[in-house]
């Protein structure tokens, strides 16, 4: 299980949270001192009342700290949401996603922050997960936005269209971010030279930046945020601007678990909706900050990194997991031959359910009937969908 730390025992002694410190979510933290094939059963969490909790009530979760997206974990965890929804959740810090999507499959782990394009790929057993992909299930989204190109500080890249004979970082293909840049590149196909996409380890990113291996970058938070203040890198352009409100990762279980565990389900999504409507309001940004800011994961970033990247517009956490947007990464996914060209829509759509954000958001008194496919701004032009 690699480099997995539970959240609860890394924390019981000074030294064993040191350690823990140095290596949970290590590439990330690292940069702040430096700088479904078978789908013919589309699974659907089945409801479940909270006087008729059915299924597990003790789970291992795995996120990937400190991303924008697993902020929303730790703050449930830390304000008691789990145990108010009748769960023993413990939070287990892994440094990669990929390590958390095997965990998954292997049952490992109940639940686990997968970004979209990675929940996609295992859902339908494409690339890696070809052999051993299983059908999968979200309920919620944990982070929106959060992602920007960032360029050296004294580079005369101005704007996306300089990109043009350059040569830009990412660190995964399974990247809604990847997929933005690659979308880019494919609708202006008159730039004056071809971009050149480089895949640049996590940990090694800012100082590729720096070094002038790569004139640009395109990554979630809070990569960006260290290279602006603890490195040598500017944001030129913020991802939401390439397709706005866009989501980046999502509370993932297999099918399989789903099925058979309705109300742990519904106890987890529940937890982590409140946790994301508290952060996804911007005068509610300081004190979700405050909360997260000592926690094992975010501990060593520094707090104006942490202000910068989770910047309420910049990096936000509203959880509606809308079908169209699994659309749009499903459908270029295809494009780009990532996913087996046999997957179809209804595929790509089988796994995610919004019954209980629905449920949070009219227990928090919002618009519980938000419609599962909306309109996608993307690259400037509307992508509409039917279900």
């Amino acid at each position: 299980m690699g480099n997995r730390k539970n959240i609860k025992a890394a924390t019981k002694s000074g030294a064993t949270r040191r350690e823990f410190l140095t290596t949970a979510g290590g590439a990330l933290l690292a940069l702040s001192a430096a700088q479904l094939a078978d789908l013919g059963a589309l699974f659907r969490v089945r409801g479940a009342r909270a006087a008729e909790f059915k299924g597990t009530k003790s789970v291992s979760v795995g996120i990937m700290t400190p991303s924008h997206c697993a902020a929303p974990y730790v703050y449930a965890d830390i304000k008691g949401f789990y145990e108010k929804n009748g769960l023993k959740a413990d939070i287990v810090l892994y440094p990669g996603m990929t390590e958390i999507a095997k965990d998954l499959i292997a049952g490992r782990i109940q639940f686990g922050q997968l970004m979209l394009p990675l929940f996609l790929a295992v859902h339908t057993r494409a690339g890696a997960f070809k052999e051993n992909g299983v059908p999968m299930v979200t309920t919620q989204a944990t982070g929106i936005k959060g992602g920007a190109i960032t360029v050296r500080k004294d580079s005369q890249i101005q704007n996306v269209d300089d990109l043009a004979g350059k040569k830009v970082g990412s660190h995964s293909p399974l990247s809604a971010h990847y997929l933005l840049l690659q979308m880019f590149i494919r609708k202006n196909i008159a730039l004056k030279s071809p971009i050149d996409v480089k895949i640049v380890p996590l940990e090694d990113m800012v100082p590729s930046l720096t070094r002038g291996d790569i004139d640009a970058f395109i990554m979630p938070e809070p990569v960006n945020a260290v290279a602006a203040i603890k490195g040598n890198g500017r944001v030129i352009f913020m991802t939401s601007k390439l397709w706005a409100n866009h989501p980046c990762c999502m509370l993932s279980t297999t099918g399989a678990f789903a099925e058979g565990n309705p109300g742990t389900v519904r106890a987890m999504s529940l937890s982590l909706a409140e946790a994301g409507l508290f952060a996804d309001k911007a005068e509610n940004r300081a004190a979700f900050i405050d909360t997260i800011a000592a926690s094992p994961g975010y501990a060593k970033v520094p707090r104006p990194v942490l202000n910068l990247a989770l910047e309420a517009g910049r990096a936000d956490f509203f959880p509606f997991p809308y079908k169209s947007s699994a659309r749009v990464v499903g459908d270029f996914m295809k494009t780009l031959k990532m996913l087996p060209e046999s997957v179809t829509a209804a595929q790509i759509v089988a796994g995610i359910d919004p019954t209980y954000v629905r449920e949070a958001l009219k227990a928090a008194g919002m618009d519980a009937s938000l419609p599962d496919y909306r309109v996608e701004r993307v690259l400037g032009e509307d992508l509409k969908y039917e279900g």
